[in-house]
């Protein structure tokens, strides 16, 4: 009797670790790419990314069409502080991790246009 329960506590246990290895490489299911879903927060942001990142070519985009497709920035940064010359980026927030802090959607313009894509983790905003 006491062997029988050792079996099936054992296989019980077997069955919650190989549930447990499985899940945890297991990547979150992507959604498509909403505007509107995007501009209501950074919820889901990150699950719409790979999309977005698919078929949407931001680089090439002015500010304007960037406004349109991914609503307000979350913050802007102009690294050399002139204002005259349009070098700036806007970051959108995709989410937020306890310890890596925020991930950002981080764009570069030139001249009112996207020039370059990255996505970067700030400790604050």
């Amino acid at each position: 009797m006491i062997f029988q329960n050792k079996r099936i506590i054992n296989g019980i246990l077997l069955m919650a670790l190989v549930v447990s290895l499985c899940s945890c490489g297991k990547k979150e299911e992507q959604i498509p790419f909403s505007t509107d879903k995007w501009k209501e927060g950074f919820t889901d942001r990150y699950l719409m990314l790979e999309d977005l990142e698919s078929n949407y070519d931001l680089i090439g985009m002015n500010d304007k069409k960037v406004e349109e497709l991914l609503g307000v920035f979350s913050l802007k940064y102009d690294p050399d502080g002139d204002p005259n010359n349009n070098n700036y980026y806007w970051g959108y927030t995709i989410r937020y991790d306890d310890y890596e802090g925020y991930e950002v959607l981080l764009l570069q313009f030139k001249e009112d246009t996207v020039i370059n894509v990255d996505k970067e983790y700030l400790s604050y905003l």
